[in-house]
Order: structure tokens, then C-alpha cells, then sequence
């Protein structure tokens, strides 16, 4: 089963042998979790942005961001290869996803007031929409889309990447700064990004229904939260975007 969220894939979801019901995972177990996952990046974001709204120490807002950013990149890769610490690490990934939300939103909303209301907003309607697509089928998880959203997906990280590296030499993509080719390119991504909301709905129901391991409730869970946090990443820029080139 091909996927780009590299979060899920068939060697994780298999079930081992002599594993009972109760140690199997299931959808409403995972649903809780990524609601408890959900509410520790809200926390954390909720919590940076009091601190930063109080002491208007915005110099530490790279610190947040930095912080938030590396830390929960590094702790991403330990849920990946060691999935069985996922009750630990999806955790702490949250909390720091979470400050690094919460540090540049706040620096964003003292530019554009109100962006984070219109960044949440439109994270959940695009969430919402695509969890009502898939439950009725009206996008459809075959192998064809899983193979297009995977290099898609892939063409992206590659974009990322070498936008991150010529950075440290001065050099910016200017498709990714601004203008109108900034704004269709955001939007591409906002698409795919959402699409791949379809890929982890599949994979948990996927997961559930072949008896995998409890433990891969937490990993269904912060798959759900690597997609929402880029979809809401995205949203975000694509805003700041608009509404820069309205001033």
C-alpha cells in the first residue's frame, strides 16, 4: 500500500500473531487520540500566544518557531521508526508543533488582525469537507490516486528542501515568497495537502480493519496531525499572501 504520508505503510499495520481484540487498534480509539493530540497543539499554541500577548518579548518568536520546528521534526522521525513510543512521542510532538503554531501566528495577527481566526476556520472547513468526501465516497482511495498524491506529494518535500538549502545561501525561490505565481503555487499545495486527508482516513480505517497493533491508534493520530499542521501551514502563507498584496 503506497502512501506519501510516510507515517503509514503495510509493515506498520500488520497485525502480529496472538493478539486479542482488546489489543487491536480501532477507528474510535484513534479518533479520541487525535482529538487529545489536537487539543495539545491548541494548548501549546494558546499558551505561546498568552506569554507573547503578555511580556511582547517578540524577539523570541524565532526561538519558538526554531525550537518548535527542529524538536518536533527529530521527535517525528522517533515516532516513525519506533511506533510503540507513540503514546510519549505523538504527545510531545503536539506540544511542540504547538509553540511553533503559536509563535508565528501571533507575529502574523499583530500584521493581519485576525488570520489566525480565518487560518483555523478554513483548516477545519477543508478537513471537514474532505472527511464528508470519503465517507461517502465521493473521493475514492484506489491505488491510481494513492500513486499521483505520492509523487505530488513528493515534487513538494523536493521543493521544500532545496527552497531551505538555497536559503542558507541567500537565494530565495520567488514562487514561494509572493506574487501571483505564490499564490497558485499555495494553492496546488493547500489541494494536496487536503487530498492526503483522504490517504489517512483510508489508512486508519485500513488499520483498524486488518487488527493492527493498539499502539497504531497514536500513529494514526499523528499522521492526521503532520497533514493538519501543513494544511494549516500552508493556509496561513497563502493568507499572509492575499492580504499582503492588498496593502
Amino acid at each position: 500500500m503506497r502512501n506519501s504520508n510516510p507515517v503509514f505503510n503495510n509493515n506498520l499495520f500488520t497485525r502480529p500473531q496472538g493478539l486479542s481484540g482488546n489489543q487491536t487498534m480501532t477507528v474510535s480509539g484513534t479518533i479520541t487520540k487525535s482529538f487529545y493530540s489536537l487539543f495539545l497543539v491548541v494548548l501549546s499554541a494558546l499558551s505561546t500566544w498568552l506569554y507573547l500577548m503578555v511580556t511582547h518579548n517578540f524577539q523570541t518568536v524565532a526561538i519558538f518557531s526554531g525550537m518548535g520546528t527542529i524538536v518536533s521534526f527529530i521527535i517525528g522521525f522517533i515516532v516513525i521508526f519506533k511506533p510503540q513510543t507513540g503514546h510519549i512521542t505523538v504527545p510531545l510532538y503536539s506540544i511542540f508543533q504547538g509553540f511553533a503554531l503559536g509563535a508565528v501566528t501571533t507575529l502574523l495577527s499583530q500584521v493581519y488582525s485576525g488570520i489566525a481566526f480565518q487560518a483555523v476556520a478554513l483548516t477545519m472547513g477543508v478537513a471537514l469537507s474532505m472527511l464528508v468526501s470519503y465517507k461517502f465516497g465521493l473521493i475514492q482511495a484506489t491505488e491510481k490516486f494513492r500513486s499521483i498524491l505520492t509523487i505530488a506529494t513528493g515534487g513538494i518535500f523536493v521543493v521544500y528542501m532545496a527552497s531551505m538549502l538555497l536559503g542558507f545561501f541567500g537565494i530565495h525561490l520567488p514562487f514561494l515568497r509572493g506574487g501571483m505565481f505564490g499564490i497558485v503555487f499555495s494553492l496546488v499545495v493547500i489541494g494536496i495537502a487536503a487530498l492526503n486527508l483522504i490517504l489517512d482516513f483510508d489508512n486508519i480505517e485500513r488499520g483498524a480493519n486488518s487488527g493492527a497493533p493498539a499502539y497504531m491508534e497514536w500513529i494514526g493520530a499523528f499522521g492526521l496531525m503532520v497533514t493538519l499542521i501543513w494544511l494549516y501551514w500552508e493556509i496561513i502563507r497563502l493568507i499572509s499572501i492575499l492580504r499582503g498584496d492588498d496593502d
